[in-house]
């Protein structure tokens, strides 16, 4: 998976669409964060020492994106809008509000920065074919592994990371063309 950890200490995320027979799973990668009682929630700088060095707090209500989570299921590393990139306790985190459990064909491109990639292949190495923002919505074509094959609406086809692909209620219609319903 091309992590800097060793991969015996990780477990692979869920991905938002999963087939299971002929129905379909959604999973977000978002998280809201919900700390009772105190303001804030503590990001370590690894998960693998509990006296792990304190590299930037949280608030409550927060929306993070999960990267990892650890063997245990103790940890998670997480990503936020400020570019903070660390681990929390995985007790911290909890569906956001409004997560939309049902899949329909479509997905919407979620992400902390501004752009994701669209490649020609399932493959942090290929060409990037166009860059999507945060909002599109792209057609369902299938899962490859930790990506998914997509269509935006534009009529672009490529592939996408899974962590970046949340379910919607949002739909669209392509015109005309090759690949194009």
């Amino acid at each position: 998976m091309g992590l800097a950890l060793a991969p015996s200490l990780l477990l692979p995320l869920s991905t938002p669409v999963q087939a299971q027979t002929s129905a379909y799973r959604c999973h977000s990668n978002f998280k809201q964060i919900i700390q009772s009682g105190a303001r804030s929630v503590s990001v370590f700088e690894n998960s693998s020492n509990v006296n792990s060095r304190v590299i930037g707090e949280i608030t409550g209500d927060e929306i993070v994106l999960v990267t990892l989570i650890d063997r245990s299921g103790r940890f998670s590393e997480i990503e936020t809008s400020k570019k903070l990139k660390g681990w929390i306790y995985s007790n911290k985190l909890h569906p956001e509000p409004g997560e939309v459990k049902q899949f329909n064909g479509f997905l919407q491109v979620r992400s902390m920065s501004t752009r994701i990639n669209l490649r020609s292949e399932a493959s942090l190495r290929a060409k990037v074919i166009s860059k999507l923002t945060t909002g599109d919505v792209v057609r369902y074509g299938r899962r490859d592994g930790q990506w998914t094959y997509v269509t935006n609406s534009t009529g672009q086809s490529g592939y996408v990371a899974n962590p970046y692909l949340v379910c919607t209620k949002k739909r669209f219609k392509l015109l005309s063309g090759p690949d194009r319903n």
